[in-house]
Formats: C-alpha cells, structure tokens, sequence
C-alpha cells in the first residue's frame, strides 16, 4: 500500500476480519454437490473488495489530512498578506501627505508654465475645454514676466502661442522671465 493513514494502517484490514474455517467439500471454491460458491470463494472475494475500499479509505483519509494541512497554512499567510497590506496602506497614506506638503513647498517657491494656446490666455487667463471646467491662470497670476513677441505666420490663426521659452511644463520660479510667440496676423 503507497499510503500510510493513520486511521486506516495496511494491517487494520485483516484484524478486523472475521476468519470462517472451511471443511469437507467447502474447502474448494465450488461446493461440489450443487455448484454454490464455498465459504473461502466468498471469504477471498470479500477480502479483495475489503482490501480495495480499505486502500480508498487510506487515501481519502490521507487527502483530507493534507487539505486540511494545506487550509491552515492559506489561513496563515493570507492573515499574514493582510497585514502586508495594511502596511502597504499606511505606508502610500504617509506618502501621499509628504508628496502634497512638497507640492506645497514648491508651488509656494515656483510654478509650472503653462500650456498657454493663445495671447488672451498669456495675458488674462483661459478655460480650456468646452464645458469651461478647466482654467489655465494667466502669466500675471502665476508670478511670470512675459515677455511678448508678435510674429506674422500663415500656418496659425491669429492670436495663436506659436513658441513658449522655457517651454510649457517647466518649472521655474516665481518671477521669471517666460518668452512668449504668438500670431498678429
């Protein structure tokens, strides 16, 4: 037997099977006078079939101790991933209020230049999206000197920021010079 359960140990079968001792002409596999499986045809045959649900119930006993095994330690290191993540939790928490206190820190020392598409927004300010939810401040509200050069080309309309230096997205300090390009024609 591959498998060795406690419950069910390879030897456990045949102590508990009752031995019938076969006489006269019972001890064949046929009793000769009517053709009726002996006592030790039935006994064999039942040993078999006993042996091979023994051996079942040795394996199932076997599987169920494993899964349970195998159940504690998921328990154990899922309560365990659990607190990882909680750590985790905390941890992004802590660094999303130190990444919002540098966020301050720097705005309060620079800005960010904007994407500015036309004159009107350099100079006053523009809401950029249809619904008018997005608005981009104007250099003046963001602590910029501008420093405005208007250009004839035919590829723009007129108004139009053809060249932002520094470029948009950069971050200076408040008070700094910003070169603007835009379209007169």
């Amino acid at each position: 037997m591959p498998v060795n359960s406690p419950n069910y140990p390879p030897e456990g079968f045949r102590d508990r099977v009752v031995n019938v001792q076969a006489t006269g002409s019972m001890t064949g596999r046929l009793n000769e006078d009517n053709g009726a499986l002996t006592t030790l045809a039935l006994r064999m045959t039942t040993m078999g079939v006993g042996s091979c649900v023994w051996e079942a119930l040795a394996y199932l006993d076997v599987i169920e101790s494993r899964t349970r095994t195998m159940a504690d330690h998921l328990s154990r290191e899922l309560a365990g991933l659990g607190q990882d993540l909680a750590g985790i939790r905390q941890a992004i928490a802590t660094l999303s209020t130190k990444l919002d206190d540098a966020t301050a820190q720097l705005t309060a020392l620079g800005v960010r230049i904007p994407a500015w598409t036309t004159e009107e927004g350099v100079l006053s300010g523009q809401w950029d999206d249809d619904m008018g939810m997005i608005y981009t401040p104007s250099a003046s509200e963001l602590g910029l000197v501008v420093e405005l050069t208007k250009v004839q080309d035919q590829l723009y309309p007129a108004g139009a920021v053809i060249e932002i230096d520094p470029p948009a997205d950069t971050f200076v300090s408040r008070g700094s010079r910003v070169k603007v390009t835009v379209n007169w024609s």
